[in-house]
């Protein structure tokens, strides 16, 4: 699916994901694997996320990696 290049385009209602198909996805900082996991997340949006410790140039550092899906948090009463 492309992305709407300008704010007039609208995803249609078809084209909205549901939720990730995907359990898991990989994700690479610096040369150190994560495994990110399918996560419904407050806000109503789908997506995955992974955190942990990852060392960048010798200093050790926390990562938090948040992946959402455009378009999947669900439209709010009376917002077109």
């Amino acid at each position: 699916m492309k992305t709407p290049k300008t704010k007039k385009e609208k995803l249609s209602k078809e084209k909205v994901v549901v939720a990730p198909k995907k359990e898991n996805v990989a994700v690479t900082v610096d040369g150190q694997s994560f495994v990110a996991s399918a996560k419904d997340f407050k806000s109503g949006s789908h997506g995955w996320y992974t955190s942990g410790k990852v060392i960048i140039d010798g200093v050790k550092c926390q990562l938090g990696c948040t992946i959402v899906v455009i378009g999947s948090k669900p439209k709010k009463e009376g917002k077109k």
